[in-house]
């Protein structure tokens, strides 16, 4: 009987061929870049970024870079990486204006995007 390893899911190696959308948000540009693993390598297929002066204009703004983004890759996206500058937090927790706009940038793809890394 094998016994349960509870980091095998962390240990577990990304799949070749699948293609990852990396969204990063600073307090004045969103980056998009579109990568995929070739074995333990990973290649940049496509990126862009745009400015955004207010929060308002986010969402159009990180909708021009991740298309200009995907229109490079010449790809669909299988994964989605998040990440936010720390800019977006105080005391380790997400501040309120930035979960506001986080729930506005959510709400074009139906879902809330959950930051899984501070840049």
């Amino acid at each position: 009987m094998a016994l349960f390893n509870p980091f095998n899911k962390l240990s577990k190696k990304p799949k070749s061929g699948e293609n990852y959308l990396s969204l990063t948000l600073t307090p004045s540009k969103v980056l998009a870049t579109i990568w995929e693993f070739n074995g333990e390598q990973v290649s940049v297929i496509g990126e862009s970024n745009k400015t955004y002066n207010k929060p308002e204009s986010l969402i159009h703004e990180a909708a021009i870079a991740i298309d200009n983004a995907a229109e490079q890759a010449k790809s669909d996206v299988d994964k989605v990486v998040f990440g936010l500058s720390s800019s977006f937090f105080e005391n380790g927790e997400l501040k309120s204006e930035s979960q506001k706009m986080l729930k506005s940038l959510g709400s074009v793809s139906g879902s809330i995007p959950m930051p899984l890394s501070r840049t």
